[in-house]
């Protein structure tokens, strides 16, 4: 008697869950939609306030429309033995990415294209940081050189990019 009264315990809280999370489906209130805000770089004075809301720039990969959105500026170029890599100093987005020990799938004697800013379908790694006085996706960055090689014998290779002075950070 015991199993048969636990299993109706059961399927009765099944039913009353299930049709109290249709009553939430039905009742709940409709989304408002907000116009999109764009955040922009902040003065030295506004260093201490963080912003309400911050709106991403969404760019779809494969639309013209997103490759037009794209800021473009000093491109430094990276070669190693493992890898070729362009970063764009506006952003310091890695715009190109090629693989020197993988083949493409297509064609076998070609290196391995990982991403590429031109073309179909194109793909760009951004970054930044979010806040007033941060460097963003947007801030042009500086580097000391335009084209970095790995020497033989090397291990590592270091690419430093230096975003502008704001407020006495940099």
């Amino acid at each position: 008697m015991d199993i048969q009264r636990t299993i109706a315990f059961v399927v009765f809280f099944t039913a009353a869950f299930l049709l109290w999370d249709a009553w939430q489906k039905q009742h709940q209130p409709l989304p408002q939609e907000r116009a999109p805000t764009i955040a922009s770089t902040p003065s030295p004075t506004q260093l201490g306030t963080v912003p309400a809301t911050v709106a991403p720039s969404v760019a779809v990969p494969g639309s013209t429309a997103a490759q037009d959105t794209l800021s473009t500026s000093q491109h430094i170029q990276v070669n190693t033995d493992k890898f070729f890599a362009e970063i764009d100093t506006a952003g310091g987005d890695l715009r190109n990415l090629t693989l020197m020990d993988h083949q493409a799938a297509d064609d076998k004697s070609q290196p391995l294209v990982l991403m590429r800013a031109k073309g179909e379908p194109y793909y760009v790694t951004q970054s930044g940081l979010l806040g007033l006085g941060l460097p963003t996706h947007n801030t042009v960055y500086t580097a000391a050189q335009t084209t970095y090689g790995m020497e033989a014998g090397q291990d590592t290779l270091q690419v430093r990019l230096a975003a502008p002075q704001v407020g006495g950070v940099q």
